[in-house]
């Protein structure tokens, strides 16, 4: 039984090959071309014990073993490691960077902080003029422990 894609025959000699050295040689999943066979968008055929073969003529081979066959898989591999070292160097860098610019705000907390407190004076001047706060309103004295986020207020009760 043979089945052809609508690709038209060619001149180029075909090579017959099984379904996982055909995916091996164009550099996909055999899945892939499995789906190929489904679509008839390569010529394939069934031998009588069920088999499937594809045939690929040598422009769609030597497209795949041309990009891999100038490195092996020891260099795929080391240019993947190279890449990932540049990598990790650079995140190295940006890391300390960053240490950098929290180290210098931190050493900035001491500064910040007596600026943001009011002097004493005021202070007293301010606690003499509410001392006889009116009973309606919701200002806390200053004498009572710090009021509780809005949240707990709200979901307390």
């Amino acid at each position: 039984m043979r089945r052809d894609g609508d690709q038209a025959s060619s001149q180029t000699p075909l090579e017959r090959l099984t379904v996982a050295d055909a995916a091996l040689l164009m550099g996909v999943s055999q899945d892939a071309v499995r789906k190929r066979i489904q679509r008839n968008t390569i010529r394939w055929d069934k031998d009588a014990e069920g088999r499937v073969y594809v045939y690929l003529d040598a422009s769609e081979t030597r497209q795949a073993t041309d990009q891999d066959a100038s490195k092996t898989p020891l260099e795929i591999m080391q240019d993947q490691v190279e890449y990932l070292r540049r990598q990790l160097e650079v995140w190295q860098e940006e890391a300390r960077r960053k240490d950098h610019i929290i180290a210098a705000l931190t050493e900035r907390i001491p500064e910040l902080e007596p600026a943001r407190e009011p002097t004493p004076e005021p202070r007293e001047r301010r606690e003499a003029a509410t001392e006889e706060p009116s009973r309606g309103t919701d200002t806390p004295d200053e004498t009572d422990e710090p009021r509780s986020p809005w949240w707990r207020r709200m979901f307390r009760g």
